[in-house]
């Protein structure tokens, strides 16, 4: 039925060759679709043979413009193993950067103003022999009942520990703290770049491992930087300190400690340092001797070191609240503590203290004073069964007297009240030189105000100390760090190995990407689709003479097929009607 309508105003003989014309057709377009194909992909053959022939490549150019067989698989055996070891090297390269290795270098500045630093003092002994007489002339003092704890303990391996200042700071606190020396009260004179100066300068540092009170001298705290544009003792700081040592104990000092190599001694322990950075002067420090004025001449280093990824520089904080910058050292310190807190569940009181940590003090021990007012110290002292029950051992004799008398002189006080009333005769006689009391003889003074004098001026030698600090360059000496392999030496070098071993540049780079444009601009012109059995047939030769909505289907005959006379069909051309539009 739409076969006639179709057919409907042709000529009756020209119908069996309708079927037959769309067959044609149809099979022609596909041929044509096909031979498409086939011209596209022969097109980037050819692209890329041509790229090839054309590339400053070496071993791709010998590729590609090769006619032997032979000789092609050669030159491409080349050149996959110059892109092995081209691979391989820059491998190498690219490693040796990422390891962000760093040289240093010294350089020499002059004419321009020099940063004074900082500088910390501590008096080495931490404890404030004034104030702790006063402590002790309390009754129930929490000092003197530390003190009687430990006469009356023992700690084992950790004897050596608990008898330690540091112990002393960590159980008392409060206490230990306020026996430390006060700024107010050592500071007698303060001098700096020519004029007078104050403790208000001058910041407080506690360290509760050795010194307690620590102050230091333009911590950047309280003021900007100091600059200073001239050399010599008179530009820089001058301080007299009193070591609150008027009345020692005798032994008090200058006897050697084997359980202390810092304690046990007078003078001052001084640090110079960077400003805005956290003192350490046990780890860093200097002692000054006490009756010397000492001169300290200063010339200034900087280290400018490189930030991540070169290393592990910073310019924040140590830690959050803390005023001082980053130093390698404070950070290893800092971290310590960290440790410590992780594993024990306490700090340590010789660490940097982290804000915000509500924990006690390793050394610390609970309820030591209630376990001390239960403790019979007397019996313990003075009756040889209860001595042995709290040793828990035996002693010889001889063997113990002699141990106590060392331990007396060299750590306890307890000499001082027994020596004191055999030795104060001769103590004006002994601190001076034969000359010295030679020629007071022979002055018009009597004998009570040599006295005084001799006494005055063993006070001084005893107890001020003078300490000058200054600049004796203003050349200052640059330490610093520059990147051992940068970018660009990556760069270079990733060139000369592309060019050693395949002879590739930046040029050869640029064909690559010309032959990627030009097969994607290829692919993007050719036929997107391959025209479908029931796709409609589109505008063509025979177009007039078939309707637009008419579908050829393969699969179903039509019964034009079964007129189809293949005698007819294959008729010479001059056979076929004038009007035949074939």
């Amino acid at each position: 039925m739409c076969a006639d309508a179709h057919l409907r105003g042709f000529p009756r003989e020209h119908m069996k060759y309708i079927a037959l014309r769309k067959l044609n057709y149809i099979h022609d377009h596909l041929r044509m679709v096909k031979d498409r194909g086939s011209r596209r992909n022969q097109t980037a053959l050819n692209i890329i043979t041509e790229l090839g022939a054309e590339s400053t490549a070496h071993g791709l150019s010998k590729v590609a413009t090769s006619i032997k067989t032979k000789r092609k698989v050669m030159w491409a055996l080349l050149v996959i193993v110059g892109f092995t070891a081209a691979t391989l090297q820059l491998s190498l390269l690219v490693k040796k950067y990422l390891q962000f290795s760093v040289v240093e270098v010294s350089e020499m500045k002059t004419g321009m103003p020099v940063e004074f630093p900082a500088v910390t003092i501590c008096n080495i002994q931490a404890i404030s022999l004034t104030k702790i007489k006063h402590q002790m002339e309390r009754r129930h003092s929490k000092v003197v009942d530390w003190f009687k704890f430990q006469q009356c303990s023992r700690f084992g391996e950790q004897q050596i520990r608990m008898e330690s200042t540091q112990a002393f700071f960590e159980n008392l606190n409060s206490e230990a703290m306020a026996s430390g020396h006060d700024i107010n009260d050592i500071l007698l004179h303060c001098r700096f770049n020519q004029h007078k100066c104050n403790a208000s300068k001058f910041t407080h540092f506690f360290d509760g491992q050795n010194y307690f009170n620590c102050y230091t001298f333009n911590s950047k705290r309280l003021a900007e930087k100091i600059l200073i544009q001239a050399t010599g003792p008179e530009y820089g700081l001058s301080v007299v300190i009193a070591l609150d040592n008027d009345d020692p104990p005798l032994g008090a000092y200058g006897l050697y400690d084997i359980n202390n190599n810092i304690a046990h001694s007078a003078g001052l322990r001084v640090q110079v340092h960077a400003p805005n950075t956290m003192p350490s002067p046990v780890d860093h420090g200097f002692d000054i001797p006490p009756g010397f004025s000492s001169s300290v001449g200063l010339k200034a280093v900087i280290n400018t070191r490189l930030p991540y990824p070169y290393g592990n520089c910073t310019n924040e904080l140590l830690y959050k609240d803390s005023h001082y910058s980053n130093t390698i050292f404070a950070c290893l310190q800092l971290c310590k503590q960290e440790k410590v807190i992780k594993k024990c569940k306490c700090k340590s009181s010789g660490l940097p203290d982290l804000q915000n940590r509500n924990l006690s003090y390793c050394g610390s021990m609970k309820n030591w004073r209630e376990i001390f007012e239960k403790m019979d110290c007397e019996d313990i002292g003075g009756h040889d069964g209860a001595t042995k029950q709290r040793k828990n051992y035996f002693l010889l004799p001889d063997l113990k007297c002699e141990q106590d008398m060392l331990r007396q002189l060299a750590n306890d006080r307890k000499a001082y009240n027994y020596l004191r009333d055999h030795v104060t005769q001769y103590e004006e006689l002994y601190n001076d030189p034969e000359a010295h009391a030679e020629k007071l003889y022979h002055t018009n003074i009597n004998l009570t105000e040599r006295q005084r004098l001799i006494r005055a001026s063993t006070l001084i030698h005893q107890n001020l100390i003078r300490l000058n600090i200054y600049l004796e360059d203003l050349n200052v000496v640059e330490f610093k760090q520059s990147a051992a392999y940068e970018i660009e030496d990556l760069f270079a070098d990733i060139g000369g190995t592309l060019g050693l071993w395949m002879g590739i540049s930046v040029l050869t780079i640029m064909e690559l990407i010309e032959l990627v444009i030009q097969l994607i601009i290829l692919l993007f012109n050719s036929e997107k689709k391959i025209p479908q059995p029931n796709d409609p047939v589109p505008n063509g030769p025979f177009h007039g003479m078939m309707d637009q909505n008419d579908h050829y289907d393969p699969y179903n005959k039509r019964s034009d097929f079964e007129s189809f006379d293949k005698a007819e069909y294959y008729k010479p051309m001059s056979d076929l009607p004038e009007d035949s539009p074939v």
